[in-house]
């Protein structure tokens, strides 16, 4: 962790369960509940949002 700030790389198809169990894409007003945040949070949103992150092919 260099200046607050660190990067977790994570495979496309454990995103889902990655964001889910570290709940990043939950609201909190309190920064104690929450003290980890994306940086990246719409990507990620879109990445969840695709058919391929799901385990779902086209066809």
């Amino acid at each position: 962790m260099s200046e607050g700030q660190t990067v977790l790389s994570v495979r496309k198809a454990c995103l889902f369960y990655i964001v889910s169990r570290l709940r990043l894409l939950d609201e909190a007003d309190d920064p104690a509940i929450q003290q980890i945040v994306m940086a990246n949070k719409e990507e990620i949103k879109i990445l969840l949002k695709s058919p391929q992150s799901m385990g779902k092919t086209h066809g």
